[in-house]
């Protein structure tokens, strides 16, 4: 009986490394993608499920919450009178991307200053992509060109992305965007609008 066990459990342990051998770039399941999965190696896990918008650098997989509240040392949020303002330097050959808010108004506004490293790179996602996400990326370059940005808007709620090249304005769920795009720069602006239950009295 124990022969057969070990000779079981032989089996098992051979497959699971030919597996591991065989797992190559793109092939990763939903639950591992770092996009729409829950793979504890992205911080798309940590931010999963919330009803907000975060901008997206896909050259590291970087994540950051737009909203993100300040809070206290146990997780309350603390009451924010004053702007705040927050940077983040992207390294060389990167720019830098700054996003404001105005107290404890429900609106955003994100800086993006654009070098000539900030543009998407296919290669940077390999590997980290269900098919179904790489394949969103691809379908996204082939549309825009090569000139597209590594910098995308992302609901955290659905976990799609929003490409940030184009000046416009549109809605995602209880958010109101505005997207001023140049050669250089960027400027998103988010706005929290929840859709009323009734309408003002004309």
């Amino acid at each position: 009986m124990r022969k057969i066990f070990g000779v079981i459990a032989l089996g098992v342990l051979l497959f699971g490394c030919m597996r591991t051998a065989v797992f190559l770039p793109g092939e990763y399941s939903p639950a591992d993608c770092y996009l729409c999965g829950s793979n504890e190696e992205s911080l798309m896990s940590v931010y999963r499920g919330r009803n907000s918008l975060g901008i997206l650098c896909t050259d590291r997989f970087a994540v950051f919450d737009i909203f993100a509240p300040s809070c206290d040392g146990w997780g309350q949020r603390k009451k924010e009178n004053a702007n705040r303002i927050r940077m983040i330097m992207r390294g060389e050959s990167h720019g830098t991307i700054m996003t404001m808010g105005i107290g404890d108004r429900t609106a955003r506004e994100v800086d993006i200053a654009l070098e000539e490293g900030d543009r998407l790179s296919l290669g940077d996602l390999e590997g980290v992509l269900c098919g179904n996400c790489s394949d969103l990326f691809k379908r996204l370059q082939a549309d825009k060109g090569e000139l597209l940005t590594d910098v995308f808007l992302v609901d955290f709620l659905t976990a799609k992305v929003y490409p940030l090249d184009t000046s416009r304005h549109f809605f995602v769920g209880d958010y109101f965007v505005l997207i001023d795009a140049e050669e250089c720069a960027i400027t998103v602006t988010v706005v929290y609008a929840p859709q009323t239950l009734s309408r003002p009295a004309t």
